[in-house]
């Protein structure tokens, strides 16, 4: 196989430089997602901690986490 042929296969460093930003933005993505997902589960502990200090306002605070958890 001569350098020529070898050297088609090989990407451009634009193509690299493509495919190392794709996977940096996936995993950064991924990191965001994560805490986003935290976030909301630190959410959602504070308003179980806010509805147990006022039980006239229990049932309404569960009303409102059910789609936030779901």
């Amino acid at each position: 196989m001569s350098f020529g042929a070898c050297k088609q296969g090989l990407l451009n460093p634009t193509q690299w430089f493509a495919i190392t930003y794709a996977i940096a933005t996936a995993v950064n993505l991924h990191q965001e997602l994560t805490t986003v997902l935290l976030l909301k589960v630190m959410l959602l502990s504070s308003l179980d901690s806010i509805s147990r200090c006022s039980p006239d306002r229990t049932s309404l605070m569960s009303e409102r986490m059910q789609p936030l958890v779901s």
